[in-house]
């Protein structure tokens, strides 16, 4: 509660009798006595002159604000009042706080009771009124918000608005003692007012940064903030006394920022101050405070000699020192999750307004349903060739000139081996990677930065239902297509499998379509009508992610279930045929063309990038199954490790790497990384073999070996991705020595943790499959060990250990199991050994979940998109709607002035508005919902001029078509021009909104919620009361900020914040 202008209202005579009643109650000793006090009280308030105007004029109620006794008889006043109005009251406030005017209290009575508690209050004094904000789950007091979870209250800090944190900024000329107190008692209140100890660390982060914009020195936080991290909520509220004693008289001198440091001054001449006895009374050391407010001195006096206890000292603060640089790099790279505001939702939902039933009543509405149903299996049809054409393309270009740079360093490794020139390879290695490299990561950070990374958590997002402007355009393909080129012939540890299935995508939105945006930004190649709604547009992507998959793995079953599982939320049977007849396609085409490249067009022997290749023996025993089992627990264990690392790194690009060449040095970085601990590793590990490679046609360098044997390692470094990865499937035991493959494994990890996340076209799926192939290899060189016996049979099957190795690692990075099954049998060929690929996947599976999330996951929560999960989260059922809508709904009538809605759409964010049946054009009013209207469709009437002066029929000259034209424009209210005079015209809305949203009233739970936004794809849910009136509004963003979190075993629950990006 408040009380409305309290100072100006309180009559002289009631408030000198509070100020009386007190006096006398209180029962002390004054020097003054009460009718003195009165007296001058009287003085004061009757004798308040002011020029106003040239003119004077005298108070005669209240007191001025500004005054020194204002506040005190202000309170005194309210005590008064407050005091003789409990006291008549029988039903009384279970709790009653009180701050000047502002009033807290806790009524557990009925609701009817507090109605009359509220009237008779403002009816209990003839000037003194009050307003009042009343919840059942939260209120806010002052800088304290306090909210009801379950029995307990919770409290957390209130800030205003208008509150821009403007604390002291710490050039001005202020005591440096004052300005390092700052941070100090912000920090403890803070801790004083936020209960939840997870929130006040989220909220001390935001303070840091509200401190370091205000310059001030990143140490004075720190240290201010670890006394605070130190203290309980309890420890903060508890009153302290001053250590000081009553008979030390501090030293004050005036302060100067140029005055030099009194205390350095004493210290510095200690030896003559003791001399005279005055002075060290004066000066008692330990207890004098210099000119900045700082206490200086100890109990001991100062010396020149460094004694053993000033050593352990000086080595304490050192070690205390490098604790704090560690705890804060551990402060910065702890990244907050949050929803991102600047991601919108698609509009998933059919817009059933007047213009959609004239289209569905046409005459030869049955003639266009049978000419879409042959364009949607065309389109996937055209889908999986296109991406069949893009898959082969990219494999022929990146073997052929990789074979080309890897057979160069090959000839001058050899060459340089004998002639003690190896520095040459080394800059040539080092070189091509660099230029490479950053070629390939200028192309997308310039071009278009959606295009970094594998695409694959953007897809997801896209597909469960978030807008994310720029994921499927000609410029985001050309950077992807060309980026993940130039990023494997740069010797990235990386693969192409997850930018296919982007830019599988991207040919499915373009063929929807029907036209594509040129990339001169402002001209667009239309070939036909196409699809233009978002629903359409989604299920087609869903074909071009699995044909991306399938033409990758040569898996059309896997690269279907990969869609179902990792991407699509929305999926219906029909859907399932189209994706699976583009995923088939592609697979068919790209083995078709492979086929034909290698010379054999009628055997079909290469239908996708990555083939695993037949296994000899893919057999495996009941004794295997334990090893197996302990594989998985390893390859989630990694797997966790590769992606809290890459979390780690994603932080901090996320907040030091910004500017575009920062991000292009970056990759050139990485890039020269691996080409020199590639060589280093070749020149620095003798590891000879005498063992033929699997492929006949893969490039060895002997090296330092003997005549008739090879280096082992060359055929992992001077080969790509995936000719690495055969060779570590396929290789014959003895080719990697365990030393070898140890050192490479470790290497090789880092550099995939560091690779992933770089501005370049880039996928996770091979490097996952080497690491794991690596560690899985020397598992079967264990086993051969142990079991001496049956040397010979275990050497035979140690690929087969590679390849379960392969499996667990990628399980335990990207945690999808039966998506990966089928693509790894697929790729192998052999069903039979789906049943442990089976196990080892959902064992790493759940070994990882345990401790983080999975890849995708990370990424998007780090990028802050709104998904929402299969499941609602658990352990909120009892939030309902009104806890988490946006109120009060902002609403259009259905004869609507211009005016209104161009200052609606330039300064709410919001894309949806309920349209309401009022009368008349005052909006304060309660009225029925009437439809609901989007942004976009506002945007497209505003700009053909759908309006007219009051009074007069406006034009009706606009179609479904002229909507669906503006399907990938884009619009924006600054595009639409407006004059002054159109401000005045009315635009009758009635024709083109959805007559019949969805609505819910506030008591629906969110497990509720979350089914409906869930199931429809909805992009907005009306919240009405009991009359059909508006009082909410609830988007996707409200449903995407609750959180659950499992690590560990526990279960957490997290609301996250929106914020502005």
């Amino acid at each position: 509660m408040d009380v409305s202008s309290l100072y100006t209202c309180i009559p002289h005579s009631d408030g000198i009798n509070a100020c009386e009643y007190f006096l006398n109650e209180g029962n002390s000793d004054h020097y003054l006595q009460t009718p003195v006090l009165s007296n001058l009280i009287r003085i004061v308030l009757e004798n308040n002159f002011f020029e106003f105007n040239n003119e004077f004029f005298v108070q005669t109620c209240g007191t001025a604000m500004g005054s020194s006794m204002a506040p005190a008889y202000a309170s005194l006043f309210m005590g008064k009042l407050e005091k003789d109005f409990i006291e008549s009251r029988n039903i009384k406030p279970t709790l009653w706080l009180r701050f000047l005017d502002d009033i807290f209290l806790i009524w557990d009575d009925t609701c009817e009771e507090l109605e009359n508690f509220i009237r008779d209050l403002n009816d209990f004094h003839p000037t003194i009124k009050f307003t009042q904000t009343i919840s059942s789950s939260c209120v806010d007091f002052l800088d304290v918000r306090v909210s009801k979870n379950d029995c307990t209250l919770s409290t957390n800090i209130f800030v205003k608005n208008t509150n821009n944190h403007q604390y002291l900024h710490y050039t001005s000329c202020h005591p440096k003692a004052c300005k390092n107190g700052i941070p100090y008692s912000q920090g403890k209140r803070y801790r004083r007012i936020i209960s939840d100890d997870s929130t006040f660390k989220d909220s001390l982060v935001d303070l840091k940064d509200f401190f370091l914009k205000r310059e001030y020195p990143k140490e004075v936080i720190d240290n201010a903030f670890e006394k605070i991290n130190s203290m309980s909520q309890n420890e903060a509220l508890r009153l302290t006394e001053s250590s000081q004693s009553n008979f030390v008289i501090p030293f004050v001198a005036t302060y100067n920022p140029h005055l030099p440091n009194i205390g350095h001054v004493l210290n510095k001449y200690w030896d003559l101050l003791k001399l005279s006895k005055s002075e060290t009374r004066i000066f008692h050391k330990g207890f004098w405070k210099n000119a900045h407010g700082e206490t200086d001195g100890g109990e001991s006096t100062p010396t020149d000699t460094l004694t053993s206890n000033s050593i352990t000292a000086l080595l304490s603060n050192k070690w205390r020192d490098i604790s704090k640089k560690i705890k804060d790099y551990g402060e910065k790279t702890r990244f907050r999750k949050r929803i991102v505001s600047k991601w919108e939702s698609l509009n998933y939902d059919t817009i059933e307004n007047d213009l959609h039933w004239q289209e569905k009543d046409k005459p030869n509405i049955k003639k266009e349903l049978t000419l879409q149903f042959i364009q949607r299996w065309l389109i996937v049809f055209f889908t999986g060739l296109f991406t069949a054409f893009l898959a082969a393309v990219v494999h022929i270009v990146v073997e052929k000139i990789s074979h080309v740079k890897f057979s160069l360093i090959q000839s001058y490794l050899d060459r340089c081996a004998k002639e003690g020139c190896l520095w040459q390879p080394a800059l040539i290695w080092v070189g091509l990677n660099i230029s490479i490299t950053a070629l390939g990561s200028a192309l997308v950070v310039y071009l278009q930065p959606l295009a970094a990374g594998s695409g694959v958590p953007y897809i997801k997002s896209y597909l469960n239902g978030v807008k994310i402007p720029g994921l499927l355009t000609l410029e985001c393909f050309v950077a992807k297509v060309g980026g993940v080129v130039m990023s494997i012939l740069g010797g990235l540890a990386c693969g192409k499998e997850g930018p296919m299935a982007h830019s599988g995508s991207i040919i499915a939105a373009a063929l929807a379509k029907g036209r594509v945006r040129l990339l001169c930004r402002k001209k667009r190649a239309s070939i036909y009508s196409g699809f233009r709604d978002d629903h359409e547009i989604r299920d087609f992507v869903s074909g071009g992610a699995a044909s991306g998959v399938s033409a990758a793995f040569g898996a059309p079953v896997g690269g279907t279930l990969f869609s179902v599982e990792e991407a699509a939320s929305f999926w219906s049977q029909s859907l399932t045929w189209r994706v699976f007849f583009a995923a088939m396609i592609a697979c068919f085409f790209t083995n078709f063309l492979l086929s034909a490249f290698h010379g054999t067009p009628n055997q079909l022997s290469a239908p996708g990038l990555v083939r695993f290749n037949v296994f000899p023996n893919l057999k495996f025993d009941l004794i295997e199954i334990p090893v197996f089992l302990v594989m998985a627990v390893v390859g989630g264990l990694i797997g966790a490790a590769f992606v809290v690392l890459n979390y780690k790194l994603t932080v901090f690009r996320y907040r030091y790497i910004k500017l575009k060449w920062l991000k292009v040095a970056e990759a050139g970085l990485v890039a020269a990384v691996t080409g020199l601990a590639s060589f280093l590793m070749i020149i620095s590990i003798n590891s000879c073999t005498n063992k033929t490679p699997y492929d006949e046609s893969s490039i060895v360098s002997q090296m330092h070996c003997p005549e008739g044997e090879r280096h082992s390692l060359s055929t992992i470094f001077l080969a790509t991705p995936e000719g690495c990865l055969k060779a570590l499937l396929h290789d014959p035991f003895g080719s990697f020595s365990a030393l070898t493959l140890v050192i490479f494994v470790v290497v090789f990890f880092f550099l995939a943790v560091w690779t992933y996340g770089l501005s370049v076209s880039s996928g996770v799926f091979i490097p996952s499959l080497v690491i794991g192939a690596t560690w899985g290899r020397l598992f079967g060189i264990a086993v051969v060990n142990l079991f001496p016996g049956d040397r010979e049979h275990y050497e035979a099957e140690v690929g087969k250990y590679a390849l379960i190795g392969a499996a667990s690692q990628l399980g335990g990075v990207l945690r999808t199991t039966i998506s990966l099954t089928v693509i790894i049998v697929e790729c192998t060929g052999e069903i039979s050994f789906g049943l442990p690929i089976m196990i080892v996947l959902m064992i790493s599976k759940w070994v990882g979940d345990f401790i983080s999330t999975g890849l995708y996951d990370m990424n998007i929560e780090v990028i802050g998109l709104p998904l929402l999960p299969w499941e609602p989260p658990a352990l909120c059922d009892t939030i309902k709607a009104s806890d988490l809508m946006n109120a009060p709904a902002l609403c259009m009538n259905k004869i609507e002035k211009v005016g209104r809605i161009v200052e609606i759409l330039r300064n709410e964010t919001f894309c949806g508005f309920p349209v309401v049946n009022a009368k008349g054009r005052d909006h304060s009013k309660p009225s029925k919902v009437r439809g609901l209207i989007l942004r976009s469709q506002l945007l497209v009437l505003l700009k053909h001029k759908i309006f007219s002066p009051e009074n007069m029929m406006q034009p009706n000259t606009v179609r479904l078509k002229d909507f669906q034209n503006y399907y990938l424009h884009h619009l924006k209210i600054q595009d639409v021009p407006i004059s002054d005079e159109e401000m005045d015209y009315m635009m009758d809305l009635r024709p083109y909104i959805t007559p019949n949203p969805y609505t819910i009233g506030p008591t629906f739970s969110l497990p509720r919620l979350f089914r409906l936004f869930r199931g429809l794809g909805l992009r907005h849910l009306i919240v009405v009361n009991d009359c059909n009136e508006p009082v909410g509004i609830i988007t996707r963003k409200d449903l995407a900020k609750y959180r659950v979190e499992s690590k560990r075993g526990l279960v957490k629950v997290e609301q996250l914040n929106i914020e502005d990006k």
